[in-house]
């Protein structure tokens, strides 16, 4: 009888350790981060909002979304919606910044600030992995209107 007690236990211990290791494997979280920093001629951009969007699928169009026949919020026949930002930051004094818990995939970082202009860049997150990127801004057709007067 004792015997069969000792047996028994074993087992419940064993099936509980084997129910506790399968838990802890799923309860980790499939995710890695990005880190990176926004510039303008090779300088630092404090300030600058950053947004990470999901990248769509290569040969299916990009970060920029503007010029003729970009889409528009309102959902108009033939025009394409613009993708919503899973979150967005702003960079600090340095022109850092960073987003964490993202989901293994691509994604895009669009940068920009008032007057500075614009900067979009592709990076891959893989699980627990950081990446970094530099996200260059560049002049955008309103930053950088002639006047007419050449």
């Amino acid at each position: 009888m004792k015997m069969r007690l000792i047996k028994i236990s074993a087992v419940f211990v064993g099936v509980l350790a084997l129910l506790l290791l399968t838990t802890s494997v799923r309860a980790q979280p499939a995710t890695g981060s990005v880190s990176g920093t926004v510039t303008k001629d090779d300088q630092p951009v404090a300030n600058a909002r950053v947004a990470i969007l999901k990248a769509p699928a290569r040969g299916q169009g990009g970060a920029n979304r503007g010029g003729a026949g970009g889409g528009t919020a309102n959902g108009a026949a033939g025009e394409k919606a613009r993708p919503q930002a899973l979150a967005t930051t702003t960079t600090d004094a340095n022109g850092h910044f960073s987003f964490a818990d993202l989901a293994a995939g691509d994604y895009v970082i669009v940068a920009g600030e008032r007057g500075e202009g614009r900067g979009h860049q592709r990076v891959s997150v893989s699980n627990g992995q950081p990446a970094s990127v530099t996200v260059v801004l560049r002049p955008s057709p309103t930053t950088n209107k002639s006047t007419g007067n050449n």
